[in-house]
């Protein structure tokens, strides 16, 4: 209790104005402090750190008052948070200097817990916009516009070898685009779980939108809501335990979905269930790798590439332990046996781009009687979301397959088009478009107890099955 009156007395606001010396009027950052940018540019000289430990009741807030940039001429990053826990980042936009030629990273969080980032710009920057790195739980992301990366992702979480983790955390309503350098737009690596990647625009990422890798037997995490095009090597890349549902993806110059169990084995329990994924240079969607593993759902997908390849499974793509049910497919169908013995109907005939309102100006909502109104299995297995893409309510008798549910009219959601999707769109907010009727996780909830630091890692994996600590040999276009 003495802890908490002393704290609080010892709370400040700190107002900055440009030209102010960022890096030392915010580098002791104590529970209950705000620090207010005021309007401008803040052309900094070298990286910023930011490190304080907040608590629940008293969070440590940095934010912007209008149009702030936060502009870096030499170093590796604008700004780098460590070990910090319950800080609230808002209003700031974070950029490299034109003089700059250094890699640098937009904002980078090391080890670091309970973090809420909202209304943030990244972009340009030479390297990585967001990266985490170390442990981190319970990071909230949402409305961050990633952008313009010469040589990195948009989102980096995760050590390749699964040496450090994000878990328990939320990426929503994300705007990522113009990812540069072979590099991918939300990459998690492996040891990542309990992550949620929901509502997002990706497009131009010149490798992969989106990549998922092992959870390490811990909990699966979850790719909802997004849309993404215009992507060099495909649209989602899924290695790992995921629930993958209501995405479209579309206008791809390599695959729309490519999902394996990646070199870690660890790919039980991943649904991909109600995505629409349409119009790819290659594959629609590759299944590599899945047999002998539980719990493994392919259903109630629209796939529509009638003039290429629309599903392929390699040759251990499936076993007659995998769910394959209700696909509403159009294209070539590739390595499914007729002697398949899990549930029956597994691909349905598509009427292709028939079946959208209008494939060539993104409008993917199906038209009356297209082929996959009311074509999806409702079974509990196969993860039927109570919301769609819209966050419309989906028919739980008879749902329709795909990422929508058609309501008897046009589209009456978010137009895809470049910059954030709409979430007010159909009258739905960001809370109510994300999870469903399948998910079991509880919300973290109540002041969390402060531990030290130095045990910050060991009590992140708490519940978590050991990786194997060995190097990966990664596959092209995954960095």
């Amino acid at each position: 209790m003495m802890w908490m009156l002393v704290s609080s007395a010892l709370a400040a606001s700190v107002q900055l104005s440009p030209g102010d010396d960022v890096a030392t009027r915010t580098a002791a950052l104590q529970p209950g402090d705000e620090v207010v940018f005021s309007a401008g540019t803040y052309s900094l000289a070298g990286p910023v750190t930011w490190a304080g430990l907040g608590t629940a009741s008293a969070p440590i807030v940095i934010r912007g008052d209008g149009d702030v940039v936060l502009e870096l001429q030499a170093g590796w990053v604008v700004v780098y948070m460590t070990a910090s826990t319950f800080v609230e980042i808002r209003n700031l936009t974070f950029r490299g200097g034109a003089g700059n030629s250094e890699g640098y990273t937009g904002l980078y969080i090391d080890n670091s817990s309970d973090i809420t980032i909202e209304d943030v710009e990244v972009g340009p920057v030479s390297g990585t916009a967001l990266v985490l790195s170390g442990n981190n739980a319970r990071i909230h992301v949402s409305r961050a516009h990633l952008h313009d990366t010469t040589d990195g992702n948009g989102v980096y979480a995760g050590c390749s070898d699964a040496s450090c983790w994000t878990e328990d955390s939320t990426f929503s309503n994300l705007w990522i685009h113009d990812i540069g350098g072979e590099s991918n737009g939300f990459e998690l690596e492996p040891g990542c779980q309990g992550v949620t990647l929901a509502d997002s625009v990706v497009y131009r990422a010149t490798a992969w939108g989106i990549v998922t890798d092992s959870a390490e037997y811990g909990e699966r995490n979850t790719v909802e809501g997004n849309a993404v095009w215009e992507t060099t090597s495909g649209g989602i890349y899924s290695r790992g335990s995921a629930l993958i549902r209501n995405n479209l993806v579309f206008n791809s110059a390599g695959v729309g979905m490519r999902l394996s169990d990646g070199d870690r084995g660890t790919a039980q329990d991943t649904v991909v269930s109600f995505n629409t994924i349409a119009d790819t240079t290659g594959s629609a969607v590759e299944i590599h790798d899945w047999a002998g593993y539980t719990g493994m759902v392919f259903a109630n997908n629209v796939i529509a590439n009638p003039t290429g390849r629309a599903l392929y499974f390699n040759e251990v793509g499936y076993d007659d332990a995998t769910l394959l049910t209700h696909n509403v497919v159009t294209g070539l169908v590739d390595g499914l046996s007729d002697t398949y013995a899990g549930a029956p109907d597994p691909v349905w005939d598509g009427g292709g781009y028939h079946d959208f309102v209008d494939v060539e100006g993104w409008d993917f909502y199906p038209i009356g009687g297209a082929s996959m109104v009311d074509a999806a299995d409702p079974a509990a297995a196969t993860y039927v979301p109570e919301l769609d893409f819209n966050g419309a309510p989906r028919d739980g008798e008879k749902p329709d397959a795909g990422a929508y549910e058609w309501d008897g009219g046009s589209n009456p959601g978010w137009a895809l088009q470049e910059g954030f999707k709409d979430l007010e769109a159909y009258g739905a907010s960001n809370d109510d478009v994300q999870g469903g009727c399948c998910e079991d996780k509880e919300p973290g909830g109540g002041e969390a107890a402060l531990i030290g630091l130095a045990g910050l890692g060991w009590a992140l994996r708490r519940g978590r099955v050991r990786s194997r600590a060995r190097a990966l040999s990664r596959e092209p276009g995954i960095r």
